[in-house]
């Protein structure tokens, strides 16, 4: 999904959009809500010509008037928008969702009930098709009977411009023409966001009708309401991106645990005057003051697993303090790579692994696999700092570098220990975890991860390194771990 994808087929053609899904009216109660919104959205527009000019630069500002990608097609524009919508995910994982545009290809992911009903017949999509992806010469189709806009410029990764050319012959024997031309582009905003631009610029030949048919006052309170979903939507698909490998329902574990805790909340460092002066030190040192109070995490890490012998994996993994965790891997080496997930989500642990994608080789999802699960959720709590601020999770000290927190996950109360050093940094977390690391029956083990490095994001500060592994705090432990990794990236949600 982050890499550019060769479009040519084994046969040497480019690969085809998908058939059009053959629906004309609004399907569910999903498509109809959203519909009434975009309705109330369109409403209010046309009651507000004089906002007209705010609209236009919805999400930009001051950057609408500043030179973009495609603007010499309609060099004079007799109106036009310029949308933008910043995104808490990486411009490479963003431009697939971007790319994919089109009532043929991934829909426009904005209200899809509005749409069917005009005979769009689209379908938004909630995943990436490499497929569908445009190139320079295809055609962006936005309802089946208008002519389509060409896509004649295009930056893999940055932009892409699709153009609809007026007729010549028209406009030299003074017939009405129209001229458009969209620009989609996602602009790097540093430290894994991004800004994704939505300009569109409109010119027309003088007679009346023209001018009333494409002309602002009827075509731009339909196209603000429509162009910010379809931003909306990039953005709510973009910041919950799930592993392709993964099933159905793990994806759905995925999306729901990955929404945003965003509440409006900001850390107040005078918030952590009762908790014990280790936390306190820590907490202080992870989060900067003012920094949104975000209780869940997606992270990207590689490594080595022991599995047998040290095996490589990369890994992608989203993280709900409380909730789940849903840990998405490829591990192993070239041709024989296992795939799979561990997950926790509804107090129910499982996991699942497959050797090329096909051959099972480890699955199990009972009791034993869920309380141990449970336990892995509560000692990850450590990496989303804010999340050990929940009134649920009770503290007590243990010395100058140790302090002992009760955080309740699957009905139990697990005792997690950590270890935080004289500047703030985290050096560890312990926890008695369910488990059977050397066969067996299952019972509780002393577990635990060493964390070295940090790495900062968005004002929090999180463990860079780590490695894990059973009998933790004895003479086995170094024979014992079965972890090491490094986070490449993480972002709070």
């Amino acid at each position: 999904m982050t890499q550019l994808i060769d479009r040519t087929a084994q046969d040497g053609t480019a690969p085809q959009p998908r058939a059009r899904a053959r629906r004309t009216l609004v399907s569910g109660w999903r498509d109809i809500g959203s519909a009434v919104a975009g309705v109330g959205i369109m409403g209010a527009a046309f009651a507000t010509p004089f906002l007209r000019d705010r609209r236009t630069r919805w999400g930009v500002g001051a950057d609408a008037a500043r030179e973009h990608p495609g603007d010499d097609l309609v060099p004079r524009p007799r109106w036009a928008w310029t949308h933008g919508i910043e995104i808490d995910a990486p411009a490479h994982e963003v431009w697939p969702w971007v790319v994919q545009i089109g009532a043929e290809r991934g829909g426009f992911y904005s209200y899809q009930g509005l749409e069917n009903l005009v005979g769009c017949r689209l379908r938004n999509a909630d995943e990436v098709h490499p497929e569908w992806a445009l190139a320079e010469g295809d055609d962006l189709i936005v309802h089946p009977e208008m002519p389509p806009l060409r896509v004649v410029d295009l930056a893999p990764g940055r932009w892409f411009v699709a153009y609809g050319e007026p007729s010549l012959d028209a406009i030299a024997q003074g017939e009405p023409w129209v001229a458009a031309s969209w620009l989609f582009m996602v602009e790097p905003l540093g430290e894994g966001r991004c800004r994704v631009v939505s300009r569109y610029r409109c010119a027309t030949s003088g007679d009346r009708k023209t001018q009333i048919q494409f002309g602002p006052a009827l075509v731009e309170p339909i196209g603000f309401a429509m162009d910010r979903r379809m931003l909306l939507g990039i953005k709510e698909r973009a910041e919950q991106a799930v592993p392709p490998f993964l099933p159905e329902p793990v994806r759905r574990d995925w999306r729901e645990l990955a929404r945003s805790t965003d509440d409006d909340r900001r850390f107040d460092p005078a918030t952590l005057d009762d908790l014990p002066a280790p936390v306190a030190r820590w907490l202080r040192h992870a989060i900067a003051p003012g920094t949104p109070l975000r209780r869940a995490a997606r992270l990207r890490m590689h490594g080595e697993i022991r599995l047998g012998r040290w095996q490589p994996f990369s890994a992608e993994q989203v993280l709900a303090p409380g909730r789940g965790y849903v840990w998405a891997a490829e591990a192993g080496r070239r041709p024989l790579r296992v795939t799979g997930y561990d997950r926790y989500a509804g107090g129910v642990g499982e996991m699942r692994w497959r050797l090329l994608g096909a051959v099972p080789v480890m699955s199990a999802a009972d009791d034993d696999i869920s309380r141990s699960a449970a336990g892995r959720l509560a000692a990850e709590s450590v990496l989303v700092p804010a999340a050990v601020l929940d009134p649920a999770v009770v503290w007590r000290p243990v010395d100058d570098h140790h302090a002992t927190a009760a955080i309740p996950v699957g009905g139990d109360e697990h005792e997690v220990t950590v270890e935080v050093d004289d500047q703030g940094a985290l050096r560890s977390v312990r926890v008695p975890r369910w488990g059977n690391p050397e066969g067996g029956s299952c019972a509780v083990h002393p577990f635990g991860v060493e964390f070295d490095g940090e790495v900062t994001v968005d004002g929090v500060t999180v463990p860079a390194h780590m490695r894990a592994g059973w009998a933790f705090g004895t003479d086995r432990w170094d024979d014992s771990v079965f972890f090491r990794a490094t986070v490449d990236a993480v972002r709070h949600v």
